[in-house]
């Protein structure tokens, strides 16, 4: 057999194999909670804990979408209401939540693209989460001397 045949045989496996691998949740629309696992034996977790949607985000969720325009404002959530935190991709985002209890964020659910994040609210109370961005230029070379910005959200949970 030639040998650009047999290079063509193996990427053809390997797409193959790819494909028998995908997760259950693009066949079926739903995630499990038990991992997926390679032809080699090994556990891939789930990437999602909740049933996402084309843009990643988990069916019916989140209730509210919070940008840079609600800056010093307070939302009012009940409990195991979530917000979708996109204040975009121009900085480099270090978010806070005084009262993590109240509300944290949602792990391993993508989210698109400028957006920091789905936070869940847990129980009644009040937190507030701050937001620290500095502007993605400060990598470049030679950085950029754009200030950074400070993002505050009040938020209150009712039960």
């Amino acid at each position: 057999m030639p040998k650009h045949m047999g290079f063509k045989l193996i990427v053809f496996l390997v797409m193959l194999a790819l494909a028998a691998c995908a997760p259950l949740t693009a066949q079926t629309g739903q995630n499990t909670s038990t991992p997926v696992t390679t032809p080699t034996g090994t556990p891939v977790p789930p990437a999602m804990t909740e049933t996402p949607t084309p843009g990643g985000i988990p069916t019916g969720e989140p209730s509210n979408t919070v940008t840079l325009s609600d800056n010093n404002q307070t939302i009012t959530l009940h409990v195991n209401d979530t917000f979708l935190l996109k204040l975009g991709n121009d900085y480099q985002w270090n978010i806070q939540i005084d009262h993590p209890k109240v509300v944290s964020r949602v792990v391993n659910i993508m989210v698109v693209r400028g957006a920091q994040g789905v936070y869940r609210a847990h129980e009644a109370g009040t937190a507030t989460l701050t937001a620290t961005g500095d502007p993605t230029c400060r990598q470049a070379t030679p950085p950029c001397m754009i200030p950074s910005i400070q993002f505050t959200l009040h938020i209150q949970v009712l039960p």
